[in-house]
């Protein structure tokens, strides 16, 4: 069904500086609170409401998120009234490419509130087919994107955006993805788009020449526990990939919504190849993750010999399992006060094996070994880690402290009698120190629950 354009709000059709600014000018001087500099206040546009109130909060108000919010909204609703701007162009822009036939759509962080107040006050509205937000029960924006694309299956897609948000999200659907050079993104949040433009009268030439050139086809298989990172309706099938131009195989696969981590072996037309295979039109390709145990030589493994002792860093939502891992003797760094870069930076340069459930981290070209943990029960997360690395005769049960990470070695009861409770130390003699933290460990009444927890994951692996 004809050709869908997905455009972002802020900083693709909307100057959102021309009301946003204002508007936080004047909640700042009302409540008192000394405000950031402009650039650190723009930097969070393009984030979704509720993390934007996360960040502005802890600055010096005392109201509640919803308190905060309505004084926001009634201040940004004069704002947008009295000094908002669309980009130049814009409605131009917009109504050529309504003219030509393409589904016009809007998919923004921002709010139902927010978004067709923008649109209504700037009289575009009916210029649009579809306003997908974020209160529409869908968190992210590869999600919202999803939708659109179930919605209308268009021949083909293009995702018009400024943050990497954006780029992600056309990627993750396998839209074609146009950066809007000129909005509110660093450069190197354009790294994944297809293509740029500087202004919005640059978009109708673009999507002329990308028409008239020839489009190709190539087929892809995915097996075992790829097809995790699929659609429903894409599981263990042949998929119809279509392109231009020569692109990378590993570009095709991440693009289809599988991270480039979890493959070790590709294979087209009976031969393997690596990443850097350039797609022709008719290819057939097979993809296999990766065999952390299996030896495939001669053919190409695409991901490096595992790590000889596998240590790890796990992201801020998998606090549980970090605890676990380390309970089961591994070391397991903690990336509470990383971004995805500074947990990518740490793991590069520690050797460490990312573990996220952020399927975006580890598209990251820099990441070099990592896993999509598919559960969200730690104790079946151990397990998957367990048995994606064969790690099983690798386990030293309560060698590490899960508060730090740190190793726990034994300590005589002496040198610490004057650190236990008396009636601990009069009928136990093994304790415990971490070399780290300096935290005492004794196998007292809550021991019985660890072990049994430990030997639930250890459950289907057996015991070490």
């Amino acid at each position: 069904m004809g050709r869908l354009l997905i455009f972002d709000l802020d900083g693709t059709l909307y100057r959102t500086e021309s009301s946003f600014l204002p508007t936080m000018q004047r909640v700042y001087a009302e409540f008192g609170v000394t405000p950031p500099p402009d650039r650190e206040i723009m930097g969070m546009v393009g984030e979704t409401f509720d993390r934007f109130l996360d960040w502005l909060i802890p600055q010096g108000f005392k109201l509640s998120k919803d308190e905060l919010a309505k004084v926001i909204a009634g201040y940004e609703k004069t704002a947008i009234r009295e000094r908002g701007e669309l980009f130049p162009e814009a409605c131009e822009t917009l109504t050529v490419l309504r003219r030509r036939g393409y589904i016009l759509s809007i998919c923004t962080n921002g709010d139902s509130r927010y978004a067709h107040t923008l649109l209504e006050v700037f009289g575009i509205r009916h210029l649009f087919d579809a306003i997908m937000t974020n209160e529409d029960d869908r968190s992210t924006k590869p999600e919202m994107v999803r939708a659109l694309l179930e919605e209308f299956k268009p021949e083909r897609a293009f995702v018009i955006g400024d943050r990497y948000h954006d780029v992600e999200a056309g990627r993750a659907n396998r839209c074609t993805v146009i950066a809007a050079a000129y909005g509110y993104g660093k450069e190197e949040e354009f790294t994944g788009a297809d293509y740029r433009i500087e202004s919005l009268s640059e978009l109708p030439p673009l999507l002329d020449r990308i028409d008239q050139r020839a489009s190709h086809t190539a087929f892809i298989r995915f097996y075992a526990e790829l097809n995790d990172f699929l659609p429903e309706g894409s599981r263990k099938r042949t998929i119809r990939y279509s392109f231009s131009g020569s692109p990378a195989v590993k570009d095709a696969i991440e693009a289809i919504g599988v991270p480039h981590v979890e493959v070790d072996l590709v294979i087209v037309a009976g031969r393997s190849v690596d990443f850097s295979y350039r797609l022709q039109d008719g290819d057939r390709i097979a993809v296999y993750p990766v065999f952390e145990s299996l030896d495939i030589r001669p053919l190409v493994r695409l991901q490096g010999r595992p790590l000889r002792d596998p240590s790890f860093i796990a992201d801020v939502h998998l606090g549980k399992l970090t605890r676990l891992l380390r309970l089961l003797g591994f070391d397991t760094a903690d990336a509470a006060d990383l971004d995805d870069a500074g947990i990518v930076g740490r793991a590069l340069s520690e050797g460490r094996i990312i573990l996220t459930r952020d399927r975006q981290l580890l598209k990251r070209r820099a990441v070099t070994h990592g896993y999509w943990i598919r559960s969200s029960d730690p104790i079946e997360q151990a397990r998957e880690v367990i048995r994606r690395f064969d790690l099983t005769g690798r386990v030293r049960k309560f060698t590490r402290c899960p508060a730090c990470n740190g190793p726990i070695v034994p300590v005589e009861k002496e040198e610490v009698r004057g650190l236990i409770p008396p009636r601990t130390a009069a009928w136990l003699d093994r304790y415990y120190r971490c070399e780290n933290c300096g935290k005492l460990y004794w196998e007292g009444t809550h021991y019985p629950r660890l072990k049994r927890i430990i030997d639930a994951v250890l459950g289907e692996e057996g015991k070490a």
